[in-house]
Formats: C-alpha cells, sequence, structure tokens
C-alpha cells in the first residue's frame, strides 16, 4: 500500500493534477516515515523534514495551475480550484 500510495503521490504531483490533495497526501506519508524512524528534527540524516517541508509548500502554492491539469481541468471538477 505505501508503494502505491507514493506511486499516487509522485504521478499527480508530475501531472499536476490535484496537486493540494497529492501535497496533503504526501506530508502525511512523510509524517508517518518520520515518526516510524523516530529521528529528532535536527539530525543530520533526516531527510524527511525537508520533503515534509516541500510538501507544505506545494500545498500552500497553486503550484497544478501555473504548469499542470489543474488549470484546464478546474471548471470541470470545482475541487481543483
Amino acid at each position: 500500500m505505501v508503494a502505491w500510495g507514493e506511486l499516487a503521490v509522485g504521478l499527480a504531483m508530475i501531472v499536476g493534477l490535484a496537486t493540494r490533495y497529492a501535497a496533503a497526501v504526501g506530508a502525511i506519508l512523510v509524517l508517518n516515515f518520520w515518526f516510524a524512524k523516530g529521528m529528532p528534527v535536527l539530525a543530520g540524516t533526516n531527510h524527511d523534514v525537508v520533503w515534509f517541508m516541500i510538501f507544505v509548500v506545494l500545498g500552500m502554492v497553486p503550484a497544478g495551475k501555473l504548469a499542470g491539469l489543474d488549470d484546464g481541468l478546474s471548471d470541470k471538477l470545482p475541487f481543483l480550484r
């Protein structure tokens, strides 16, 4: 299930389809991985913090509307706005 979730989030982020939802799911996935490792925030080998912040920023900006499918499909699918 984890591999399918990562694949779905990755494909959605690449093509720009429902980027805010994909970023939220990606952030939740990374948080789960981070908590499962039990590493502190500022550990030198903890890259999960970086990925978490990337997903948070991508969820806050309209990334899919700039270069993705969100812009073209937002007329037909109002939840993409």
